[in-house]
């Protein structure tokens, strides 16, 4: 709610308006009234015109607040999408390494068995 010259004119005409209308007063003789009626109205006036600045003040901060909390969801919401994805990843690593290990084991052994049977047979052979 952007403030206009409507908005910032508004009170100055009426308070120049009111002096006028209470300028035949001033002129009778009502002077110290007159003028203690125009110093109220003139307070009244500026209480409005400040009222107005500090809502629309408030308005814009609390406007800034929301598109920085939508922001900072944002991110959180990227962040923890991002984290998702690598413990996945993680995940898929981990299951084929455990594979892998379990492939390289299985080899070893029959390795291993091959090369005892090897042996066994040539001490057979020997005797």
């Amino acid at each position: 709610m952007p403030m206009d010259d409507e908005t910032m004119y508004q009170p100055v005409v009426a308070y120049f308006t009111f002096i006028q209308n209470n300028l035949s007063q001033t002129t009778s003789g009502n002077t110290l009234q007159a003028m203690s009626e125009a110093e109220q109205r003139h307070l009244q006036i500026l209480q409005g015109v400040v009222d107005s600045i500090h809502s629309e003040w408030s308005s814009r901060f609390s406007m800034q607040e929301q598109e920085y909390e939508q922001r900072l969801q944002d991110v959180e919401s990227k962040a923890i999408g991002a984290i998702n994805e690598e413990r996945k990843r993680g995940d898929e690593l981990e299951v084929r390494l455990n594979q892998a290990q379990a492939s390289h084991d299985k080899k070893v052994e029959e390795f291993k068995a091959e090369a005892n049977a090897k042996h066994d047979q040539k001490i057979v052979e020997e005797r």
